[in-house]
């Protein structure tokens, strides 16, 4: 669920980009200028399916994971299935949160520090005002070469060289439902029509490859939620997780019956 949640993070930080290298700025004003094309977010519902993968890219249980939020009338619904197990089911509307523990059978109240994240997530922040300091350092690295990488179309695996040009920033992750990074670095890979490649970030000490399963797709929030997510720091990036859209609805009226208990 992290990564999911990391990928659609990444899409709401992009809308504020500003640089003064001026090829930094020529790569990034085409995120800028899709972001300002697209309606705020009022409401929206996914479903989005992840394998995890070992070490040697042996497939793993697939998971599903769905998401939906109505904003102006703060309610949100979760839940996530590990494997062919119901886990996890949570409710959230008008200042309270229900959680069902499905493979128990059990419904109980989340503690404040479970709801507070939830709070602060519909919470209107102004993005061009908190990372306009942060970016000033903005700056352009060059072409660069992540070498070999490993991609799946459905179950059907192949590889593709990872290469263009990267822009570095400095951004302050949002707090999405207690994820926040703070602000740090993140790598932008943009390829030769200037499409966004892959997003390159640290996690823990770690450095995370994101790399989008459709660049060229001109709406921010299905491309960044179809994508491949590797380890650095090894002789080839080594493949750790892959995510897929199911469905996908943006400023559309919710069903209703997902909120009921």
């Amino acid at each position: 669920m992290r990564f999911a949640i990391c990928l659609f993070v990444v899409w709401g930080l992009l809308n504020t980009v500003t640089a003064q290298n001026e090829r930094a700025l020529e790569l990034l004003n085409t995120l800028t200028v899709q972001a300002s094309e697209t309606a705020p977010l009022q409401t929206f519902d996914y479903t989005l399916h992840y394998t995890i993968y070992s070490d040697k890219t042996a497939k793993a249980a697939e998971n599903y994971f769905r998401f939906a939020v109505d904003k102006g009338q703060r309610r949100l619904y979760t839940d996530q299935i590990i494997g062919k197990t119901p886990r996890f089911k949570l409710i959230y509307e008008d200042g309270r949160a229900t959680a069902y523990d499905l493979r128990a059978g059990e419904i109980f109240t989340p503690t404040e520090a479970l709801i507070t994240p939830f709070e602060k997530y519909f919470e209107q922040v102004a993005y061009p005002d908190i990372l306009e300091q942060d970016l000033r350092g903005t700056r352009y690295i060059g072409e660069v070469n992540y070498g070999e990488v490993a991609l799946y179309r459905g179950d059907e695996r192949y590889k593709r060289t990872l290469q263009g040009e990267e822009v570095d920033v400095r951004a302050l992750v949002p707090d999405f439902l207690g994820t926040s990074l703070g602000r740090v670095p993140i790598k932008l890979l943009f390829g030769e029509r200037g499409e966004h490649l892959a997003t390159l970030y640290r996690v823990e000490g770690e450095e995370q490859l994101v790399v989008y399963n459709d660049p060229s797709n001109p709406a921010p929030l299905p491309r960044y939620l179809n994508a491949h997510l590797y380890k650095l720091g090894e002789e080839t990036p080594r493949l750790e997780a892959r995510t897929r859209l199911e469905q996908l609805s943006v400023n559309q009226p919710l069903d209703p019956t997902l909120f009921n208990p």
